[in-house]
């Protein structure tokens, strides 16, 4: 990612081979016409050797070599947030339900991670404009995706288990898992003002 980064000095003074074995040439096709033409920064010219030292500066090479070229953490915070939604912080659950809403929260995230983008009557896409707040005041166009499925995923779950119960897998198999992974989805431990956990015991059916 340094390399590239620092490769920026050079394409744009209209030089595209670079001495960095990381990053030799430009990622870019040959250009040509409009693309060459272009008023590109004269080689030692006061914009060009400022711009070099904005780009080269220290503090922002150090931020530069922590960058992911291919990994982004948006997905994975997506979908931390998404289980939330299945399994709020303020409400206690048992093992076999916590984990029973967790593969609901997989499974839900699964389906829905990539929806298209909605479309009005006419076909156009549509799009809203939002003010996030570290833009500090100015506004970013976004796609609006189609609406989430929350029903199709805990059906698909259903079917599996009543395929299982009734032409592959043993029937006491079938039940075990029905009565442990889908049953329990619901199972809450009430806490008391104190924090004191109330009716669950060791081996109850709300374990």
């Amino acid at each position: 990612m340094e390399a590239k980064w620092r490769s920026l000095v050079n394409h744009i003074q209209d030089i595209h081979d670079h001495d960095t074995p990381a990053f030799s040439s430009c990622a870019h096709a040959p250009l040509e016409g409009d693309q060459r033409d272009k008023e590109w920064l004269e080689p030692g010219s006061m914009a060009a050797v400022k711009l070099e030292g904005i780009i080269t500066r220290t503090s922002l090479l150090k931020d530069v070599r922590q960058l992911s070229p291919q990994h982004q953490t948006y997905s994975l915070e997506a979908f931390h947030s998404l289980i939330l939604h299945f399994a709020p912080k303020h409400t206690g659950f048992s093992y076999h339900g916590m984990y029973s809403r967790l593969l609901l929260a997989a499974l839900h995230y699964n389906y829905n991670a990539n929806r298209e983008t909605a479309r009005r009557s006419d076909g156009l896409e549509r799009y809203s404009v939002r003010y996030p707040r570290f833009r500090k005041g100015a506004w970013v166009v976004v796609p609006i995706k189609e609406k989430a499925s929350y029903g199709r995923q805990c059906h698909a779950v259903l079917s599996y288990f009543d395929i299982c119960a009734q032409d592959i897998c043993d029937i006491d198999l079938y039940t075990v898992f029905y009565h442990y992974y889908v049953c329990r989805l619901c199972n809450v431990i009430n806490r008391g003002p104190s924090g004191e956990l109330h009716g669950f015991t060791q081996g109850s059916s709300r374990g």
